[in-house]
């Protein structure tokens, strides 16, 4: 093991400046997998800190205008009220927005 250690060692001295820019290349690859990895776990754990978090859903629009299409994430507020009148396992319908009131 101590042989080993010597080796690495001169040939670290030898060619410093590719085994300095092997080293870089290795610290940013090992950082990039670990904040790809956090950004894995975010994802992953979103709302589940929620007692009933298997029971939440979210509804969202697709809009269709001709040739642009786009997927807006909420909906008006009246139809927290229509959800809950026609489906009745909805238990308490919620509005995220801008206002705290329906129009």
């Amino acid at each position: 093991m101590n042989n080993l250690f010597n080796i690495i060692c001169q040939n670290f001295r030898k060619h410093i400046v590719f085994s300095l820019i092997k080293a870089l290349e290795f610290s940013i690859g090992v950082a990039c997998c670990l904040i790809v990895l956090e950004c894995i776990q975010e994802e992953r754990s979103y709302d589940e800190f929620h007692k009933n978090e298997s029971d939440k859903y979210q509804v969202v629009n697709n809009l269709d205008f001709g040739p642009i299409k786009e997927i807006s994430m909420g909906c008006a507020y009246p139809a927290s009220e229509a959800l809950k009148n026609d489906f009745p396992e909805i238990d308490i319908p919620l509005n995220f927005g801008e206002e705290e009131k329906p129009y």
